[in-house]
């Protein structure tokens, strides 16, 4: 993550944005008054509340960690795609 005062981010907007949506890059930017913000892409914002939605739900995360769990113990099989 970078980060950029306000003026820099200004004077730099495109290149910046464009690091952003072609990086998946996110950007800090402070301001004089304190204030800070994050700019990132719409697909990566959406990506964060997918996560975060599945792990919100106790049921789905004993899951999700159970199934991470057999994968490192190799308890998985390889199957053929299905066209």
């Amino acid at each position: 993550m970078k980060v950029l005062n306000y003026t820099e981010f200004r004077k730099h907007l495109t290149k910046c944005l464009n690091k952003v949506t072609e990086y998946s890059e996110m950007l800090i930017v402070s301001r004089s008054n304190g204030k800070t913000f994050v700019v990132m892409s719409l697909e990566e914002l959406n990506s964060i509340n997918e996560t975060l939605h599945v792990v919100n739900s106790t049921a789905n995360k004993q899951r999700l960690d159970s199934a991470i769990k057999e994968m490192e113990q190799g308890k998985f099989s390889i199957h053929a795609l299905i066209v």
